[in-house]
């Protein structure tokens, strides 16, 4: 496995090279004929690069202490596979670019008839996104689930609100990751099922409940 590096290359560091090792990783399932002969063939499949997070060398178990974790030093991408249950099917290194301009993309990609292609699939996956995010949003303060917008044309040149949310013109804010969502990415990356992970957070929530209530009452009465 492969270290990922960084190399600057000519054209005023327009342009960086980075190599990292990606797997296939697959379930094989034995496919039995009317003959009754076995042939083995490839049912789920994930192409997945190293990630530079690797997994630690001890986890925490279900009854909550430390383990040894069977995965350690494994990149975090490859060891959840290996978790789900995929098997390593080939690996090889792979070069990948990043352009830090528009010389750089010049520099990388030349042709104008690449150059049109790329940016239209970037295009379109960029405009997939936030047609996804404006959909998914919900309204707030509501008894049930809401959107926050329907009924209207949404222009993903301009988006919606002042500052243009949901703009193709507007760099997307990463979530920040709530601490529910952060037990629960826990929990997965230990192969926890997600019926026991329902459970636990069901647990939570109701637990959780009354001390917002209380907090809520005491606003009132502020």
């Amino acid at each position: 496995m492969s270290t990922a590096t960084t190399v600057t290359s000519e054209g005023v560091g327009a342009v960086s090279q980075e190599k990292k090792t990606a797997r296939r990783y697959v379930k094989i399932v034995d496919i039995k004929d009317a003959q009754g002969n076995i042939t083995r063939e490839i049912d789920e499949s994930s192409i997945l690069q190293e990630t530079d997070k690797k997994e630690p060398a001890k986890i925490k178990g279900l009854d909550g202490k430390e383990i040894d974790n069977p995965h350690a030093g494994l990149p975090v991408s490859w060891a959840n596979a290996e978790r789900k249950g995929f098997e390593v099917f080939s690996e090889n290194d792979v070069v990948t670019y990043n352009i830090k301009s528009v010389e750089g993309f010049n520099l990388l990609i030349p042709d104008p008839a690449t150059q049109l292609y790329i940016i239209q699939k970037g295009l379109d996956t960029f405009q997939q996104a936030q047609l996804t995010a404006f959909f998914k949003a919900l309204a707030e303060n509501t008894s049930e689930p809401t959107p926050a917008y329907t009924g209207a044309t949404l222009d993903l040149r301009i988006g919606v609100g002042e500052d243009g949310e949901y703009s193709i013109n507007k760099t997307p804010s990463k979530r920040a990751m709530s601490d529910e969502d952060k037990l629960i990415k826990q929990l997965r990356a230990i192969g926890t099922p997600e019926d026991k992970i329902a459970a636990v957070l069901a647990v939570i929530r109701a637990s959780s409940a009354p001390a917002v209530q209380e907090e809520e009452a005491e606003q009132e009465v502020a």
